[in-house]
């Protein structure tokens, strides 16, 4: 089965890039999807919650998660 931290990386890493070419932002989505720290996934993650409308939020979310799983 796997190691559910790897897969919770791996979530976090593909939502955050998701959410950085929602804003039009390559770079720093090509950066996200490599970053190894779940700190900074996750507190980018919150950040971007805010600034964007709640069902495109979600929306990404269903995306990164059905991509890992």
């Amino acid at each position: 089965m796997g190691s559910p931290s790897v897969y919770y990386k791996r979530v976090l890493q593909d939502f955050a890039c998701c959410l950085a070419y929602e804003e039009d932002n390559y770079k720093l989505a090509k950066e996200l999807y490599v970053e190894d720290s779940v700190e900074k996934l996750e507190s980018y993650i919150l950040e971007t919650k805010n600034k964007l409308d709640e069902k495109l939020f979600f929306y990404n979310a269903g995306l990164a998660s059905q991509r890992v799983f």
